[in-house]
């Protein structure tokens, strides 16, 4: 018998706790809430400047919570695959220099949310 799957964030001996998933479900109603389905990703289309990434502060009041438990949340959707994050960064003149800047990390719904949502 498989668990559910935001049963899956804990090792098998452990159950995840209700905050959790609560924390995980506020979050991706935020993610659908600003998704752009042609690419995937999560954010507001402007005319002025195209797409613009959410950042974590607005997902974590558009989802009421706290920076932590948001964090812990997108985590948590990272490793069960829900999610791609794709951090921001520059590549440098050099092949092996990589800059991070302070650009937002552009998120993604994995095609396995929606394989996840139809079942």
């Amino acid at each position: 018998m498989s668990r559910p799957i935001l049963q899956a964030v804990s090792p098998a001996h452990r159950q995840t706790r209700s905050e959790r998933r609560e924390a995980i479900q506020a979050v991706l109603k935020v993610f659908l809430k600003h998704l752009d389905p042609a690419s995937r990703c999560i954010g507001l289309l402007t005319p002025e400047s195209g797409f613009i990434s959410l950042d974590l502060k607005a997902i974590a009041e558009g989802a009421g919570l706290g920076r932590r438990r948001c964090e812990r949340a997108i985590a948590s959707l990272k490793k069960l695959g829900l999610i791609e994050v794709y951090p921001p960064h520059q590549h440098g003149l050099g092949s092996d220099s990589v800059k991070y800047s302070r650009a937002r990390a552009v998120r993604a719904i994995s095609p396995a949310l929606f394989e996840y949502l139809c079942q």
